[in-house]
This record gives structure tokens, sequence and C-alpha cells, in this order.
């Protein structure tokens, strides 16, 4: 007797639970180890879709002594130093979002770097193409801020290094395709403590995505969707997405173009899980996300 069942290999077996996510035009993907495989569920056996993961330069966020990295703190960051990159999570946006009326797909890694991928429509290739790294926009956006630390220069550094001339962060420029101009080389990345480095890698370090359903405005008819990610630092950040306004499949069209719009510090844990639900009463987006210490579920409306 034939099996309803229809088996697809795979480089290797997924390793998180969001490793599995079906969109709305009927896609599935699949992340496994440095891959993820787009496949159409009609025809698993047929052509399909990849997303290779390459390996990430650290942010330069800052430099420790090598007697710091025996320090307490430093340990998770030294134990999660994979050989090569893996999938964490996925998550699919709503249909419509990208430029040929389909579905993004945001990816994050072990690493702790998200991007966005759309299908290749017009490349006619099996490889999926990077729209915008989100990574990089967020860490300008903490780096700007400092780290949210009262002073950027630490004690380390005043003692030890003096004052240093910092590149202003306002001349970096952020592309969606994850490319920034380059600093001077003149300047020498800050020497930290080891307290900060692992503040700051925990901040820039992504876990988990996830897309909120469609989201429309009361005062236009423009449509948009909200991309949260989760980091090690327990922060969660909201970048708003809007629908395009028009599609075409033979001629070049905006990328799409993702705007912080809050962060959101749920706690000092890790957020390992989101999920978006709309609230039964007027309809209004609500985010559920799920903490890793107490394991508690908290509901927020966004």
């Amino acid at each position: 007797m034939a099996s309803r069942f229809q088996a697809v290999p795979l480089v290797a077996s997924p390793s998180y639970s969001n490793s599995i996510a079906w969109s709305h035009d009927n896609l599935l993907a699949v992340a496994s180890g440095h891959l993820v495989t787009i496949l159409n569920p009609a025809v698993p056996c047929g052509p399909k879709g990849l997303i290779t993961i390459p390996s990430a330069k650290p942010f330069p966020i800052g430099l420790i002594h090598r007697d710091d990295l025996l320090s307490p703190c430093m340990l998770p960051t030294c134990l999660s130093r994979d050989v090569r990159p893996c999938v964490r999570s996925i998550s699919w946006s709503p249909l419509g979002f990208s430029p040929n009326a389909g579905c993004l797909l945001a990816v994050c890694t072990t690493e702790g770097v998200v991007k966005i991928y759309r299908s290749p429509f017009r490349e006619m290739s099996s490889d999926w193409i990077q729209v915008m790294d989100v990574s990089e926009m967020l860490h300008t956006y903490f780096a700007k801020l400092k780290y949210g630390e009262p002073n950027f220069l630490s004690t380390v550094d005043q003692e030890k290094n003096g004052d240093y001339d910092y590149q202003p962060m306002e001349d970096i420029k952020i592309l969606n395709k994850g490319k920034k101009q380059n600093l001077q080389d003149n300047h020498n990345p800050p020497l930290i403590s080891a307290q900060q480095y692992a503040s700051r890698s925990a901040m820039v370090s992504s876990i988990v995505v996830a897309w909120s359903p469609m989201i429309q405005s009361n005062s236009s008819r423009s449509c948009c969707s909200v991309l949260a990610i989760g980091s090690k630092s327990g922060n969660i950040s909201f970048w708003r997405v809007h629908q395009p306004q028009c599609y075409s499949i033979t001629q070049p069209s905006k990328p799409p173009v993702a705007t912080l719009i809050k962060v959101l510090h749920a706690h000092s844990s890790w957020i390992t899980s989101i999920s978006w639900s709309k609230f039964s009463s007027d309809g209004s987006p609500q985010l559920l996300r799920n903490t890793f210490t107490n394991e508690a579920i908290t509901i927020t409306k966004f």
C-alpha cells in the first residue's frame, strides 16, 4: 500500500523548534543546518529554493583583554562560538509584502543575525535574494545610543588608553542589502570591560523572529506588518514593513524598507518564543511572548 506521506531529503535535521514554517502563498521553509530549503508542498521532490547562511563577522562592539575571557559573564559568549552558523528561527510575512505579491522570509541564525529574503522571481535562480540586514540596522541603533551606557568610554579606556577619537555614528549609512560605508582605518574599537562586552553582545544577539498579521491603518488605506525580534538581553525590537503599492515581476521595484518603531525590554532573560494574534473585541494586534527562565506567558497589547 502506497504511503500518504512524501519524504524530502535534507542536508541535516532541523535543530530548533522554529525551523519549519508554512507561508500564505503555499511554500514550506525548512531550516536545517546552514541552509533553508523552500519547498512547494504540491511537488515536494521538484525544484527547491535555497538560502545559504554565510559566516557573519562579529559586530564591532569593542575589545576586551585576554584575561577577561575567564570572567563568569563571558562564559555564554565563549561557549556559543559555533564552527558553522546554523538557522535558529524563521518566519513568513503575510501575503503581499514581496515585490511579486508573495511573502518575505525572515531568518535568524545562531550568530544572532537576522536577514530578510524574497523569492528569485526575476533572477531565475534557486538562491533566494537578500533584501535587508535587520541586525546591522539594530546594531547601528544601539551604537548611536551608546548601548544604553551612561559613559561611552569605560574606566578601562580612560585609565589605560586615554581618550579615543570615535567616528560619529551618523556617518554610518545602512543599506537594504546590509552593506555599510567603510569607517576610517585609523579608528580602533574601544577597549571595554567584560561586563560591557557581555551586555552589548546580548543586545545585538537575536534569537527568535515573528511577523505580525496584516495591520491596516485607520487614517489611510496603507497596510503594514510588524516584525518582532527577540534577543538574549530580553529586548524585543519591532520593525514596521509597509505593503508595496504595486507589484511587478518584470520591472525593477523598490526593495522593502524596515523602520524601527519600538524596543521593549521585557525582562533580563532570553526571549525564546514570540507569536502574534488579534484581539477579538476590536481586532487590534496582540503580542504573546514566552520567557525562558520562569516559562511565564505574558500578553501585551501592541
